[in-house]
């Protein structure tokens, strides 16, 4: 999709994303006054050092043999989306059903990106990050959803490390992420990576499930 106005497009892009991974759409939280507390959590790009990228591959080096990432086709979207249900059913993040249609929407995004998660064949996690602004290098992790069974196996650690390996081909400088205020293993899981909590506000661009 083309826009004459960047930023326009931007916004429209976040706001429809935010809208498919948040449990009720914009328009619903306004006329009825629902409220969801996120922590905007960030971190400079510059602490992503060799020696911590050789720790965190140190720390998934016993899945290396098991776990394969791939760039998802639009022949993944009915696998991200079975993900996506089992994963956030699973959690006590906001739920609520979103179309196939607008999956493959947020696929076709220009600067999103989905990385498919594979053991054994079995394609069990999937991420979603993108790239944010005009001439702004900043990274975002929109989404991250792991089938229940393979939580807390490394496997998040795994595609993290792959969308970091995305980002540096486009010079990324900084990193974002939302994660809900309820969603401890989320929290917890991000801060490992050296992101620190910036501000708690309402509906932001993305949630993150491990």
């Amino acid at each position: 999709m083309n826009d004459s106005n960047p930023e326009h497009w931007i916004n429209l892009k976040r706001n429809r994303i935010r809208e498919f991974f948040s449990g009720v759409s914009e328009r619903i939280r306004d006329l009825y006054n629902i409220r969801d507390d996120y922590i905007e959590m960030e971190m400079p790009a510059s602490k992503m050092s060799p020696e911590f990228v050789k720790h965190l591959k140190d720390k998934v080096e016993k899945y290396h043999g098991d776990v394969h990432i791939r760039e998802a086709s639009k022949e993944d979207i009915n696998i991200i989306m079975d993900i996506y249900e089992k994963a956030w059913k699973s959690s006590t993040m906001p739920f609520r059903i979103s179309s196939k249609e607008k999956l493959k929407d947020i696929y076709e995004y220009q600067g999103t990106k989905f990385l498919i998660s594979s053991i054994k064949n079995q394609d069990v996690g999937f991420i979603l990050i993108d790239i944010a602004g005009v001439g702004d290098n900043t990274g975002i992790i929109v989404a991250l959803g792991i089938l229940p069974e393979f939580q807390r196996k490394g496997i998040g650690h795994y595609l993290a490390l792959h969308a970091w390996e995305y980002f540096q081909k486009y010079n990324v400088t900084q990193f974002r992420c939302e994660v809900h205020v309820e969603n401890e293993l989320a929290i917890n899981f991000i801060k490992e990576f050296g992101f620190k909590e910036k501000k708690k506000y309402v509906d932001p661009y993305g949630s993150l499930k491990v």
